[in-house]
């Protein structure tokens, strides 16, 4: 189930106070058909399918065919794409890549509805790879970007770059040295070296996107070369998209892109949970079972039909030989 979360939303001098049932604590982002969304650690377990669900929601509709998800639960990745195509229709296989975030019990998520076709390019796959290798596997702050290489339903491939940066330490909170905190990736140096990438492949669009764990005004300070850069539009989520364990709304999801004329939008009723969404989840949920059940017994019907004909097998020599026999003993002679 979705959890009671309390919203504490400040629209100019007016401040409303809810308390509301949410999926994730992060309203999802939707940028052209890339949904971005920061699913909820703290809110997996009863809530992951449901989750699934409305992703998968999206998916039939036509309007998501990728998405980056961060704060996926360790070990859980997997079964949450297998819960996303359960509710696909018609069905089909999703694309993945999953990289734990550092030291945390949980990482990023990156999908596509499209197999990338192998490329000739082999400049393209080394950069890639290397890229991966560098944000990935290595450094004291690997984990909070995953980079992957998707296709959209028109064969263009995009480099979709799947950020959740580790929260910047409190001004005067006492450090840490027994768990001393995961130092925050260097975002300026991510995006120094995607507009390398783009200069190398300049038919591949480039999208950074995730949670920054930095609001509207914060982020711009932290990279000042890239709020008006021209190689890459800065979009950053509309305030109160997300919430503070208190409450408070902020915002905090970003991207940087070289799709210029592709507009980061709220998805805020994907996020709901409500009688609706209940009623529709439980119905399919029950279609999607009841045909599962024929292709669940299916084994065990032709485990059934094939002992049957193991042990028919004596019976039916028994028969021939008989018969045989029989046949053998009748004169060779025609009877008019």
């Amino acid at each position: 189930m979705a959890k009671k979360l309390k919203t504490i939303v400040k629209t100019g001098t007016t401040t409303t106070t809810k308390e509301e049932s949410l999926h994730s604590d992060h309203h999802p982002q939707l940028f052209g058909k890339t949904l971005i969304w920061n699913i909820d650690k703290d809110n997996a377990n009863d809530d992951l399918e449901m989750k699934a669900f409305a992703i998968a929601q999206k998916i039939n509709k036509g309007e998501v065919t990728s998405g980056m998800l961060q704060e996926v639960p360790h070990d859980s990745q997997e079964k949450l794409i297998a819960n996303i195509q359960k509710y696909l229709d018609p069905k089909q296989k999703l694309s993945m890549r999953y990289n734990q975030n550092g030291t945390h019990l949980f990482g990023n998520l990156t999908f596509s509805c499209n197999p990338v076709t192998p490329t000739p390019n082999q400049g393209l796959e080394k950069d890639v790879k290397k890229l991966q290798q560098k944000y990935e596997d290595s450094g004291a702050s690997k984990g909070q970007v995953l980079i992957t290489l998707v296709e959209d339903e028109n064969g263009k491939k995009r480099l979709l770059v799947n950020v959740h940066a580790e929260s910047p330490p409190k001004p005067g909170a006492p450090l840490r040295t027994r768990h001393p905190p995961t130092p925050r990736v260097d975002l300026n140096q991510v995006m120094k070296d995607m507009e390398q990438f783009r200069k190398n492949h300049r038919d591949i669009d480039v999208v950074v996107g995730g949670d920054m764990n930095k609001g509207r005004k914060s982020l711009p300070k932290e990279m000042p070369n890239y709020k008006s850069n021209p190689n890459f539009r800065y979009q950053h989520s509309e305030p109160n998209t997300a919430f503070k364990q208190d409450g408070a709304g902020v915002a905090v999801d970003a991207v940087f892109s070289t799709e210029q004329g592709v507009d980061l939008k709220t998805q805020k009723d994907m996020n709901f949970f409500n009688r609706d969404f209940e009623e529709a989840f439980d119905k399919s949920k029950k279609e999607k079972e009841k045909l599962a059940q024929p292709e669940k017994m299916k084994p065990i019907d032709d485990l059934q039909k094939n002992l049957n004909a193991v042990l028919l097998l004596p019976a039916q020599r028994c028969i021939r030989v008989i018969i045989s026999k029989k046949l053998s003993q009748i004169p060779n002679r025609i009877f008019l």
